[in-house]
């Protein structure tokens, strides 16, 4: 119990310093939805007792992060999940196709895909959502624009552009002085 205890601390601090938490209520508070898509599935460890994984991991962990009672992460097949965790090793289509279905979207319409950001470190996954015409962002990653999104700042204000929140026209930085 103990151990259990002490690792979860560890956790809910870890995601607090990776900027997890800030991220999702941040995207709450703009009433954008927040998917968790994992090939992480309910399958793996099938057998071995007490261990967690697929869904129930990935709720476990966002409990730990946000607390008991949090209602953003959540698992169900039907139509209401925010966690979808299946092994489709697809650059996760099957997870943005269930995205789609989801919150009722058009995957052909440009602008609604590119009102999506899929935040991940796997550059298979990168390159379908980039194709799709997705919004992607790769965390640690060596190149400068990463570095830069990793600023709060800057990422708020993708994150308005993206969801439509951003301000007037006239708030927004000239293209031309991006460099």
């Amino acid at each position: 119990f103990v151990a259990r205890v002490l690792r979860d601390q560890l956790a809910a601090e870890r995601f607090r310093e990776d900027g997890l938490v800030e991220l999702v209520e941040y995207l709450v508070q703009k009433k954008c939805p927040i998917y968790i898509a994992t090939y992480g599935d309910d399958r793996y460890m099938r057998g071995i007792g007490g261990v967690l994984a697929g869904h129930a991991l990935v709720k476990r962990y966002m409990d730990v992060a946000f607390g008991a009672d949090q209602r953003h992460f959540t698992f169900a097949e039907e139509l209401t999940g925010t966690i979808i965790a299946r092994n489709s090793a697809d650059g996760k289509r099957y997870h943005l196709e269930r995205i789609l279905e989801r919150e009722g979207l058009d995957g052909n319409d440009s602008d609604v895909m590119r009102s999506i950001m899929l935040i991940d470190d796997d550059p298979y996954n990168v390159h379908y959502f980039a194709q799709r015409g997705c919004a992607t962002l790769v965390p640690e990653s060596p190149h400068e624009s990463a570095r830069r999104a990793a600023d709060a700042d800057i990422l708020r204000a993708l994150l308005d552009d993206l969801s439509g929140t951003a301000g007037p026209e006239s708030e927004k930085p000239n293209d031309s002085n991006h460099g």
